[in-house]
């Protein structure tokens, strides 16, 4: 089994801005993602079904060392909105 929630711990290059937008979406009611109750931290849900084998299996080896850059596409006109690089927690 493959966890598909992850913690946004911290935002070590790209925007910070595209986090700052999920947390807004959050706080704006938004149930797809969360934050942590405890630390304010961006919880992600991801849907592990669009992504290919190659790309879960960099999600599963990401560490402080070897990140993970987050890229978002708005589905509705396909624009990549700014990427993150972030430190995910399992």
């Amino acid at each position: 089994m493959v966890c598909d929630t992850l913690v946004v711990t911290e935002v070590t290059g790209g925007e910070k801005s595209l986090i700052d937008e999920f947390i807004e979406w959050v706080e704006g009611g938004n149930t797809v993602d969360a934050l942590d109750e405890k630390t304010g931290n961006l919880i992600l849900n991801l849907d592990l079904d669009n992504l290919l084998q190659t790309e879960i299996q960099k999600i599963i080896s990401s560490t402080a060392q070897n990140t993970v850059e987050l890229q978002v596409i708005d589905t509705r006109t396909g624009r990549k909105l700014p990427h993150a690089i972030v430190l995910l927690i399992f």
